[in-house]
């Protein structure tokens, strides 16, 4: 089966219009040579990664041009005003991914991303692989509501920002990410294995304890209770999103059965998962009612 095209010769590898409040690709794939592409982006919930793989290309935002060329990598973020188009005389061919999330909220302020354009030029081969590698997971797999296909997505996005912005050449200068806020990201990349406290210590070769002191001092909790809590916040979307049974979201999430997972999740929302999702059904039919 070939991919669908627009108007613009842009090759769609997938689309969805299903929400996650965690992390979904919207749609992605590749936009071929073509002297005529120009794309204006305003206010889209949306956050963009592009790579370009020949030819160049401009991005005017802000009263900002930035020129992009073969090698470049760059991200828009979401709600960005944003003018990009293809060079007259050599049109950049270039690959892409929209997705959003909390998760990648939650990235954006990790790395302190303040500007809607970050451009770093001449970038790592490993972000057009893995850009090629989400390309390749949804072209297979065109199921929006597989958790795993997203979390192996998420997991990729998370690897293409850290390589791109955790370096020093990036245009634009960003505050240094200390090692607890280092942790904090690898805890985030793995909210959906089952990582332990050593795992963490092995590496970012630190000892245990030490481990937990330097990500207490920054973040007022242990790395596990941090993650513990995060699972459980991860596990509310879920209930929220009603496609997942609680035995699919512990399982999901690594909590060692249904009864552990129930408890857990009630020591932190201080109500049982069933509640939970009752409390939302009522509050559903209550506005239901207005």
């Amino acid at each position: 089966m070939k991919p669908t095209k627009n108007a613009l010769g842009e090759e769609f590898y997938f689309y969805s219009t299903i929400p996650n409040e965690f992390f979904s690709v919207v749609l992605c794939g590749r936009t071929l040579p073509n002297p005529m592409y120009a794309v204006h982006r305003s206010c889209q919930p949306i956050y963009v990664i592009e790579y370009v793989i020949s030819g160049r290309g401009w991005i005017e935002c802000g009263g900002q041009k930035y020129e992009v060329q073969a090698g470049d990598f760059y991200f828009l973020r979401r709600g960005a005003s944003v003018h990009y188009y293809a060079d007259k005389d050599d049109p950049f061919d270039k690959i892409w991914i929209n997705f959003r999330g909390s998760l990648v909220d939650g990235l954006v302020e990790l790395y302190g991303l303040r500007t809607d354009v970050f451009v770093r030029h001449q970038t790592d081969d490993r972000i057009c692989q893995l850009i090629t590698d989400i390309h390749s997971l949804l072209w297979n797999n065109k199921n929006a509501m597989d958790l795993e296909l997203m979390r192996q997505c998420s997991v990729k996005v998370m690897e293409i920002l850290s390589i791109a912005m955790c370096r020093e050449s990036l245009e634009h200068g960003l505050r240094p990410i200390s090692t607890a806020e280092k942790i904090q990201h690898y805890i985030e990349m793995h909210l959906y294995e089952g990582i332990s406290l050593d795992d963490i210590a092995e590496y970012f070769n630190l000892h245990k304890v030490y481990t937990i002191r330097l990500f207490r001092e920054r973040f007022g909790m242990t790395p596990m209770k941090y993650l513990s809590r995060r699972r459980i916040e991860v596990a509310c979307r879920m209930i929220e999103e009603g496609q997942m049974s609680f035995k699919e979201i512990a399982a999901a999430l690594h909590f060692a059965d249904g009864p552990y997972f129930s408890g857990r999740f009630k020591k932190e929302m201080g109500v049982s998962p069933t509640e939970y999702r009752e409390a939302l059904e009522n509050e559903q039919k209550a506005g239901a009612h207005h």
